[in-house]
Parts: structure tokens; sequence; C-alpha cells
């Protein structure tokens, strides 16, 4: 049973291309606008950083882009309309899963030609997950530093056969994780077998290649797993 719903859920996740590669949660400071990333000498409209501050709104909300309420056809107005989305990239396309058909509204970030950084993805035409692959470099300390503590954090193995550690961080008011997926010698050890070294605390410098906004029953299955642990802090 914990390898299906496991299955499902990383087919759910990560089907677009990351592999092609109970706590209260700390309030966000306002006034941090954010600290992090530094986009010194570039255009900071080029870049997403809404999943880290409160503006346009707070997720689970994106670019007022709303799980369980938002249209396909007003979401592709909306991302269209962003100042760092291209417009010609936007595509919609079907995704047959396990258990059901999922259409996605893809595009592509200017800065990052040729690469989705956006995935809407729609069940029976109504938003359930939002998928944004950040154009700049971020790292998991850098996001609890502007978001605040997450409830804890999800972990699992890449494959019995490939040696490797796929990680979210999880913050289950917002409805949201950022995740990491290494190969072993990304870090210099296998990060999953590193846990048990170090008391179930990750390492500070953990690059975000995903961030996941998803409904609610998808964080509850998550932090169900046995491989979830509750958060008690970094690695010193």
């Amino acid at each position: 049973m914990f390898k299906k719903k496991l299955a499902i859920y990383l087919s759910c996740l990560l089907a677009f291309g990351i592999f092609s590669l109970s706590c209260n949660s700390s309030a966000v400071n306002d006034n941090l606008l954010p600290m992090y990333p530094d986009f010194s000498g570039k255009n900071p409209n080029l870049f997403d950083t809404s999943w880290l501050t409160i503006s346009p709104c707070d997720t689970p909300c994106w670019h007022e882009l709303r799980l369980g309420k938002t249209s396909i056809a007003d979401a592709i107005v909306a991302i269209k309309e962003l100042s760092f989305i291209n417009p010609e990239s936007l595509k919609l396309v079907e995704t047959r899963l396990p258990s059901k058909n999922i259409e996605s509204v893809l595009a592509e970030c200017k800065e990052s030609p040729g690469k989705t950084c956006v995935d809407a993805r729609f069940y029976e035409k109504t938003l359930e997950s939002i998928y944004i692959w950040p154009n700049y470099q971020i790292s998991f300390d850098q996001a609890v530093e502007q978001l605040g503590e997450p409830n804890g954090f999800f972990y699992t193995p890449l494959g019995v056969e490939t040696s490797g550690c796929y990680i979210s961080l999880i913050w289950i008011k917002k409805q949201m994780t950022v995740s990491f997926s290494e190969e072993t010698g990304t870090l210099k050890r296998d990060l999953c077998s590193h846990l048990l070294e170090t008391n179930w605390k990750l390492p500070q410098n953990i690059p975000i290649q995903i961030v996941s906004i998803v409904l609610s029953e998808q964080i509850e299955s998550i932090i169900s797993n046995e491989t979830y642990v509750i958060w008690e802090g970094f690695e010193e």
C-alpha cells in the first residue's frame, strides 16, 4: 500500500521533469520582500518570487490562481499576463496517470527558454495543483528563513537500483512543498543515508528544484507516510 501511494504521488509530482533533471508554521516577516534570492543587476520582474511572499496572494493561492476554483480558461489568461512568462510558450497537454487523466497548462519563463517553469494541473476542469521550477538559485534554508519553519519533511530513496534521494519540505497550512532530487554524488553523499547520521536533520544548503502547491488531501497523504519526519531544524 505504501509503495502504491508513493508511486502515485511521485508520478503526479515529477511527471514533467524533476528526474530529467502538528506544529504551526512561523509567521512570514512582512519586511522581507524577500532577502532571497538576490537579483542585483537583474530585472526582478523576470523571476517569480510570489511563492516566497504574500504578494499578490499567499499560498495555497498563486498569482490569484486558487486550487479547487480556478478554471483552465482563467488560468491561461492569468499565466499569459505574468511578467516572467513567455506568453507564446503556453500549451495545454493531457497526461494519463494510473488513476485519472490530468490536463496541464504548461509555460516557459523568459529567462529559461526551452524549459517548463510553470505547470498548472487540472482534474475535471478544476485546478488541483501548481508546480513551479524556479529559474534562479535558492536553497532550503533560504526558503525557511523567508517562509518560517516547515511542519516537517518527506524523504524516499530514488529506487532499489538507483542510489539517490528525494526530499520535500512541507508547509501544511500553505499546502506547499519545496523539493530536491539527487543522484549519489551531487552532495558527495547519499542524502537519505546521511539523515541517519544527523538525527533526521537536513543540510542547510540543499537546492530547491521544484515548488509544489497542492490540495490538502495530497498533503495529508504525504504526511501519513512512514518516511514523513516532524521538523526539528537543520543540522549545524
